[in-house]
């Protein structure tokens, strides 16, 4: 038997980390951007756990917690990303969603429990700590409130539009970034001014401009990352991907793509969330 899922990628524009005992009440509050580019799980039965990423066999340590935190260890996952991984598109929590969704469906579990078992193995790996929640609400969304449902709660805003994305450095390890207290008390504090002020007018504007407020005042946003973001002005919005060495943009798409050159990938956004593609 095999079966197949979607999920799209994520960019998390600002977050406040929060930790808990209990990792369903762990997460962050945060704005992100469900895209229509993310990954594809085909999973089927096997006589062992075997995961392959793009064609080569890895260890893809958090899909690998994800699937035996669901008690799974006799099951062939194939996974394919579209976008980098460690540039902030959140493809680690894509593929895991994916490979987990894919998982319920072969075995008759409940959805939920994929995307339960991808948020505890994104915190227990060092991944990130709101993607799984904004994936699953899909769209443009606000988390208001840490962690997983019935704790965390998310909400979706009406906005949508084209994107572009650019990668312009090196990946960034969201584990090393959070494990150091300074940098993180920085976050957590700069975070809630960002979200609090954005709640106070949402919308495109405020959301690039808080977005971009974070990642300045952080200490996050990487030289080559600012040097693009003014060279773009004339043309849109844009602002640094959290965490990556990456920007994602709105405007004048094609003049974006001349002045980034390679690197760069173009989507809409998603709307329908992870799902089953049997």
């Amino acid at each position: 038997m095999r079966a197949t899922a979607f999920c799209p990628g994520h960019v998390s524009c600002v977050f406040q980390p929060h930790r808990s005992d209990d990792p369903l009440r762990s997460g962050s509050r945060g704005i992100g951007l469900c895209l229509a580019l993310g990954a594809n799980a085909y999973v089927e039965d096997n006589d062992r756990l075997e995961i392959i990423v793009n064609g080569i066999e890895e260890d893809a340590n958090v899909t690998n917690a994800a699937l035996r935190i669901m008690g799974v260890d006799d099951v062939l996952v194939r996974i394919n990303t579209e976008l980098p991984v460690s540039q902030g598109f959140a493809m680690s929590a894509a593929g895991t969603v994916a490979a987990c969704l894919a998982v319920t469906s072969l075995r008759g579990m409940p959805s939920e429990t994929a995307f339960r078992a991808a948020h505890v193995a994104e915190l227990d790996e060092g991944g990130g700590m709101g993607d799984v929640a904004g994936i699953m609400a899909g769209g443009v969304s606000v988390r208001t409130s840490p962690g997983m449902p019935p704790y965390g709660s998310v909400d979706r805003l009406a906005l949508q539009g084209d994107l572009l994305l650019a990668v312009l450095g090196p990946p960034m390890m969201t584990a090393e970034i959070l494990s150091d207290d300074v940098t993180r008390t920085r976050i957590e504090c700069v975070g809630a001014e960002c979200i609090d002020a954005f709640l106070k007018e949402p919308g495109w504007d405020s959301l690039f401009t808080q977005s971009q407020r974070f990642s300045l005042r952080t200490g996050l946003l990487d030289s080559a990352v600012e040097k693009s973001l003014h060279a773009l002005e004339q043309y849109g919005r844009a602002s640094m991907c959290m965490l990556g060495n990456s920007l994602f943009f709105r405007g004048d798409i094609a003049a974006a793509k001349d002045v980034l050159g390679k690197d760069v990938w173009t989507c809409g956004i998603d709307l329908l969330g992870p799902r089953l593609t049997n």
